[in-house]
């Protein structure tokens, strides 16, 4: 059974370092790839009580089905064009005991900003 993917996202692979124009190593990333969605929801935004500081961690939760598409932890997203990192490993809930595999996977983003 597949569950139908209305949303389409955008990964870019993490491609390694390389240098900018002035011989600074820089991380590199590959084109865009859309990738198919079943959801995805916006999390609170978190803001630091240091003061002084004006920070806030913009944070999204992304429903996807568990398949060879989904970002790994270097990887970046495309969400309504802002580019967001993979906050650590996709999650795989696919692998329950009825071999249904609609359970799918959750990957968490976030952005810095301030």
């Amino acid at each position: 059974m597949n569950l139908p993917t209305p949303y389409t996202l955008q990964t870019k692979a993490y491609a390694g370092s390389g240098t900018d124009s002035h011989g600074n190593t820089i991380d590199v990333w590959s084109d865009p790839v859309d990738w198919p969605v079943y959801a995805y929801a916006s999390g609170a935004n978190e803001e630091p009580s240091e003061a002084g500081r004006d920070l806030s961690m913009v944070l999204w939760t992304i429903y996807a089905p568990a398949d060879d598409k989904l970002p790994a932890a270097q990887d970046l997203v495309v969400l309504s064009g802002v580019e967001y990192a993979v906050e650590g490993d996709p999650r795989d809930y696919s692998h329950d005991p009825w071999s249904n595999h609609i359970g799918g996977a959750v990957v968490y983003l976030k952005k810095a900003n301030g």
